[in-house]
């Protein structure tokens, strides 16, 4: 019996965990915090913020973290706290092991962008989403600056399988006028925020981080923390001025606003913000 030449563009839950488990970070950022950490006057909270500037090491952090803390204590979704907890030596291990492996494709061709874009958008996010969890007064803005750096984590491991099916998702998008993850679900069965949602599951990360990445482009889903889901949400359509992203960028959903209470006026002030903020950067 044959088999239909496009189960291999597919994704299964093995394959997403086997290809999670291969996760590698920017090799610059890796290579800037190995030499920092080689000198004796770099303080552990310069180690914490480069982290919290990659989302693959940042991921890797709070996996070892989680893992650890299983039963001992709650799951915990900040990065300082387990990079605190991880120490600067296991870091190091961290950092040597991202340094060594194979360096990462320079661009993820499914979504046409260059893998700095990404690395790029998912800060501008991560920046935002602690802007707006501030404005909405939300009460873990390490939770939310976390699931921004994180909530295009799927991505990563699903570019190879958009690369095979990209004419197919291309005219999904333009033809039928869906969303990235409406056509990515169609296609695959599942789209990059819900295959974000499985790795942070299995890293153990608290379940409202990743209800959060499931559910970024829609919000009105999440049942665990509606806000914060809605930050990311409203944070992703925000980055989009800032970082230019292809093949779908995100819509604000008027459901997030509403769980916000957020109107327009208040996201034209947030997205006035947002610049300024990397315009002095």
């Amino acid at each position: 019996m044959q088999t239909d030449s496009k189960q291999s563009f597919n994704p299964t839950i093995d394959r997403i965990f086997e290809a999670a488990n291969r996760l590698h970070a920017l090799p610059t950022n890796a290579a800037r915090i190995r030499r920092m950490l080689a000198d004796p006057y770099t303080t552990e909270g310069i180690v914490i913020d480069l982290i919290a500037l990659d989302q693959v090491l940042a991921a890797q952090v709070l996996r070892v973290a989680n893992t650890e803390w299983r039963g001992k204590q709650p799951p915990s979704a900040s990065i300082p706290a387990a990079a605190q907890y991880v120490g600067l030596e296991r870091i190091k291990t961290i950092i040597d092991s991202a340094i060594s492996a194979d360096a990462p494709a320079d661009r993820l061709s499914g979504y046409g962008l260059e893998a700095e874009e990404l690395w790029r958008h998912s800060v501008v996010v991560a920046s935002a989403a602690r802007l707006v969890g501030g404005a909405v007064k939300y009460p873990d803005l390490d939770e939310a600056y976390t699931a921004g750096l994180l909530h295009d984590i799927g991505k990563l491991v699903l570019d190879p399988y958009v690369q095979g099916r990209h004419d197919e998702l291309t005219r999904l998008i333009n033809d039928q006028q869906l969303e990235l993850w409406q056509a990515e679900e169609q296609l695959f069965r599942m789209d990059h925020g819900t295959i974000g949602s499985l790795i942070i599951d299995r890293w153990h990360c608290p379940e409202a981080l990743s209800e959060a990445v499931r559910y970024h482009h829609w919000p009105a889903f999440a049942s665990v923390r509606p806000a914060l889901s809605a930050i990311i949400n409203v944070s992703n359509a925000l980055a989009v001025y800032q970082s230019q992203m292809q093949l779908g960028d995100p819509t604000l959903q008027p459901e997030a606003l509403e769980i916000l209470q957020l109107d327009h006026l208040q996201i034209r002030r947030l997205q006035t913000l947002l610049y300024e903020q990397f315009a002095k950067a």
